[in-house]
């Protein structure tokens, strides 16, 4: 298991990558992730692999290089009060991919994409299939900004349960 609380992690391949195991808990909390990534789609700001517990607690994530700003495979996800953004130059790809579902609350976040993104859709849920019993993601009081001149906000595999409450589009 892993703490990180108030860390910068700037300027790197992977800002963090984690192994998989089904007790592990990571949280990150009061930190920043940002200009992480090679540029080839696969490294990422943040990458939870298949793990018990992600959460992602008042931080700032911003402008991966073409990789996601968050990616997650664990089986239960809290992602509350972040600011994470592309700002006007950046080049991610999701702003948030839930890979393989699970059960997982997006809560109080300013999620924004920027117009040079690599990538569609803002937040996107089971897009590599589910590997978790729970398919539901809840999306509560969140804005969510797409700078980009089409796109997606929020795409769930057939099958999920996607719950939106009182968020601004």
């Amino acid at each position: 298991n892993v703490k990180i609380m108030n860390c910068n992690l700037l300027h790197k391949g992977s800002g963090i990558l984690t192994g998989a195991g089904e007790d592990i808990i990571v949280e990150i909390q009061g930190s920043e992730f940002a200009y992480n990534g090679f540029g080839g789609g696969r490294t990422h700001n943040i990458y939870a692999g298949t793990i018990a517990k992600f959460s992602l607690i008042n931080s700032y994530i911003h402008h991966a290089y073409i990789g996601h700003n968050v990616k997650t495979r664990a089986k239960n996800n809290v992602i509350l009060y972040n600011k994470i953004i592309d700002g006007k130059d950046g080049q991610s790809s999701y702003a948030i991919d839930l890979s393989n579902g699970g059960e997982t609350y997006i809560i109080g976040n300013i999620i924004q994409q920027g117009k040079k993104t690599d990538n569609s859709t803002l937040v996107s849920y089971a897009a590599e299939g589910f590997k978790h019993l729970s398919k539901a993601l809840y999306l509560v009081n969140n804005t969510l900004i797409n700078d980009r001149h089409y796109g997606v906000f929020v795409n769930g595999r057939k099958g999920s349960n996607v719950f939106l409450i009182n968020n601004i589009f």
